[in-house]
């Protein structure tokens, strides 16, 4: 590992967020069994998501970057899924705590994820554009870079 990664400007960012997610691994281990959810994950819910962000991601930028593309997609899927299992699991303990019912917990952590995803859609609707490819081929052009 080149010594230089730790004068990068975004390495504090990147401690605290490979932190929380072992943090979230840790806590989403206690309360579930892990071999039903990687049954039923491997079995009947492919990942469509990651599908679909890999061939956009893969037709926004040039061949020669579409592997750094691909990583990033990678790397925003795990943080992604982490952050989001530790911080329900904090919503489902907080509400555990506070009022003493666990299924209203479960509940609350439910309804996080409901609006994690209503926040998604809304962003993706609002925000999300993606211009008509026109490209053939593989023909490697100073205007792919500005896809």
């Amino acid at each position: 590992m080149p010594m230089k990664i730790f004068k990068a400007p975004s390495f504090l960012p990147l401690v605290i967020v490979v932190l929380l997610s072992y943090m979230s691994f840790g806590n989403l281990q206690w309360y579930m069994v892990l071999w039903q959810q990687d049954i039923r994950e491997c079995s009947i819910c492919p990942d469509f998501i990651y599908t679909a962000a890999q061939i956009v991601a893969s037709n926004s930028v040039s061949q020669r970057d579409q592997g750094i593309a691909g990583s990033l997609i990678r790397a925003l899927n795990l943080y992604g899924c982490s952050l989001g299992i530790g911080f329900g699991s904090t919503v489902e303990a907080y509400v555990h705590i506070k009022t003493g019912d666990v299924l209203f917990g479960y509940r609350a952590s439910l309804y996080f994820g409901i609006a994690l995803v209503a926040i998604a859609i809304l962003l993706d609707a609002l925000l999300v554009r993606v211009k008509k490819d026109e490209r053939q081929g593989w023909g490697v052009t100073e205007e792919s870079h500005d896809i």
